[in-house]
């Protein structure tokens, strides 16, 4: 990277070279955890590069070969999180839900419903924020982001004019 913090020529050729390696990797031993690390290494490299369309086509190979696991919850997080950062907040929404239902007890189940209520709450769409706040609260009252889903909801409810509800 360089001072900006923006992807050099060196990066980006780091970044092909090690998908090359990668790849190897899952030629030559199909099917094993050493070809299950490579794809996910793939899906990293398209990742860190915002290539979003890549990470997802790959990731459904990944979800094909290897099926649905630790590093497959992980992996579509990442990808919400990346379009998430990019304002693209349908989106992001959407893989956020897609994550969620492939995963209903995952680990990142947690982080995914907060992410999914921010997602609403930047599309302005505060019914719908609020009630999956809500839910949030209900689901993970002991999350270390209860203060500002709270604050979220309240706002939520404010944005819809509902004052009596912003208090709670």
């Amino acid at each position: 990277c360089d001072a900006e913090g923006s992807l050099t020529s060196d990066d980006l050729d780091r970044f092909y070279e090690a998908r090359i390696i990668y790849r190897e990797i899952i030629q030559r031993y199909p099917k094993t955890e050493e070809a299950k690390k490579a794809s996910h290494g793939v899906i990293l490299t398209y990742w860190q590069q915002k290539k979003l369309n890549e990470a997802r086509e790959y990731y459904e190979r990944f979800l094909q070969e290897f099926g649905k696991d630790d590093i497959a919850d992980n992996v579509r997080s990442l990808i919400g999180n990346a379009l998430f950062e990019d304002k693209r907040y349908k989106e992001a929404l959407d893989e956020y839900e897609i994550g969620a239902q492939e995963f209903p007890n995952g680990r990142m189940r947690e982080f995914s419903s907060y992410q999914a209520a921010n997602c609403l709450f930047s599309l302005e769409e505060f019914e719908k924020s609020a009630k999956s706040y809500e839910r949030f609260i209900k689901d993970f009252n002991k999350s270390q982001v209860i203060r500002d889903v709270q604050f979220r909801l309240a706002y939520s409810y404010y944005a819809l004019k509902s004052f009596k509800d912003s208090l709670k």
